[in-house]
């Protein structure tokens, strides 16, 4: 949230945080067809593959098939995904600091396993962030070349 509410500032984009949803697939489909270029959308459709997984809630996770549609949707609109890696400690903090409690930080390491499994499968044109090693230079360089912008440093 920090990195997607920082790029969209920096590269004067909007900035949409996704939630949770019972819609499903449904749900990212219209999203995906709504959402303007330029705009930041924080936690989007990957979710919905970990967090049923996670949460055992009863709802279907996201197949790789739906994952597909959403992104050729979403590959339409000149879209990228960036995978923010950071330790464990660092999100159990943070979950800490939020005050989130949407799920329990012993579920970090089944997350960070799931989540990193569907941004491996994504069609999306991907970038791994990692903040130990990369700056937001890094990332507003990925983008510019990627979506085929030129933004102010």
């Amino acid at each position: 949230t920090t990195l997607a509410k920082g790029l969209a500032v920096r590269l004067n984009f909007s900035y949409f945080k996704d939630g949770f949803h019972r819609l499903g697939v449904q749900y990212y489909l219209d999203k995906s067809l709504e959402l303007s270029y330029n705009t930041i959308a924080d936690r989007f459709h990957l979710g919905e593959y970990v967090y049923p997984i996670v949460k055992q809630d009863g709802r279907v996770p996201l197949t790789i098939t739906q994952q597909n549609c959403i992104e050729r949707v979403l590959l339409l609109q000149s879209s990228i995904l960036i995978y923010c890696e950071t330790d464990k400690s660092t999100i159990k903090d943070t979950f800490d600091s939020r005050g989130e409690d949407f799920v329990a930080k012993t579920d970090v390491d089944q997350i960070i396993t799931l989540f990193r499994e569907r941004f491996l499968a994504s069609l999306l044109p991907k970038f791994i962030y990692d903040y130990q090693r990369h700056t937001i230079k890094d990332i507003i360089k990925f983008i510019e070349v990627n979506l085929k912008i030129k933004k102010d440093e």
